[in-house]
């Protein structure tokens, strides 16, 4: 089969585009032909061995931890109730090493693979399943979002950032989000009070916040100790700070589990079948494309989620999307 892999860490030139073996499935696993697989941050963080002190791997290694595709086999102990052949599906990888940017994927069929919202493109459906279930269980599950709340969201532009917006929009919370200047208007419709971050300084703007999602790292991490009440809890993903300073700020600082909590996967596709969230898609290209592709997501610059299909060449940003500029790091 055709496959994007690296058999070393390094930057974007360490990618290549070949042949592979099929992947071998087991009886617990759904055997998915990939039409469309999204880029994240996680992906070029992993390439570059930016995060080779947290994951052991072996190489070569397929990038892509999510994507969509159509069921060509179902394991003998995967419910048939719930998916089957020629099934579309919304899917997320929890094993790293053999990724969604290759023609076929094998994927565990408990909770990693749903049927795909039939309001959203094929690459819409690629965009949100790491994208949505990291904002879930961010704000769902670790910061219990709640009516009244008052949240501050790093990133809003961003595909985590943004996801996460809709989410504690919809439990009714009190909303501000930073974001480039030219992604103020986006991020208000969102539901969010917009921050210009590359205009003020997010700890004039905000203060007494219940919940900080961290999307960014570094400073802005350790500034957001500061815009937290007393109890509050920052939430991170894989944005660890050099300083954990919450016993300081008698807050709480706690790491989301993403890969490990996939269960939320059905919640996740459930609010985009329902229109409640909506995944913003700044750039569909052919998997050919794929140095493009990782060049702007490591730029920061993507303007939304960056989806490979690999059932064509190449294939325009929708005209419909708006341009934006993402936080330098945001996730």
């Amino acid at each position: 089969m055709r496959a994007l892999y690296y058999e070393e860490y390094g930057d974007v030139d360490v990618l290549k585009l070949g042949e592979t073996r099929n992947p071998d499935m087991s009886d617990d696993e759904v055997l998915i032909r990939v039409r469309a697989a999204s880029l994240n941050p996680f992906d070029w963080k992993l390439r570059n061995g930016m995060l080779r002190d947290f994951f052991e791997m072996d190489f070569p290694i397929t990038p892509g931890r999510d994507g969509c595709g159509e069921i060509v086999e179902l394991g003998k102990n995967v419910d048939g109730m719930r998916l089957e052949q020629g099934q579309l599906v919304s899917f997320i990888l929890s094993e790293l090493q053999h990724g969604s940017m290759a023609e076929f994927v094998g994927v565990s069929g408990n909770d990693n693979v749903v049927p795909a919202a039939d309001n959203l493109s094929i690459q819409g459906s690629a965009a949100i399943p790491l994208t949505g279930l990291s904002a879930w269980n961010a704000m769902v599950d670790t910061a219990q979002t709640q009516a009244g709340m008052r949240v501050l969201i790093h990133g809003g532009s961003g595909g985590v950032g943004s996801v996460a917006i809709q989410i504690a929009h919809h439990f009714g919370a009190d909303i501000y989000a930073t974001c480039h200047s030219a992604n103020v208007e986006r991020v208000e419709k969102l539901g969010a009070h917009a921050i210009s971050y590359d205009l003020e300084d997010f700890t004039s703007a905000v203060s007494d916040c219940d919940v900080v999602l961290d999307t960014v790292g570094g400073q802005v991490h350790e500034d957001s100790y500061k815009v937290l009440k007393k109890g509050g809890r920052l939430v991170y993903l894989l944005a660890r700070p050099f300083n954990d300073l919450s016993a300081d700020y008698d807050v709480e600082d706690i790491q989301v589990t993403v890969f490990g909590n996939t269960a939320n996967l059905v919640k996740v596709i459930d609010f985009a079948r329902k229109g409640i969230i909506k995944p913003h898609i700044g750039h569909s290209l052919g998997l050919d494309d794929f140095d493009k592709a990782f060049e702007l997501s490591e730029s920061g610059n993507a303007g939304g989620k960056i989806v490979l299909n690999l059932d064509t060449q190449a294939i325009a940003r929708p005209a419909d999307d708006t341009k934006t500029t993402r936080a330098p790091g945001s996730l």
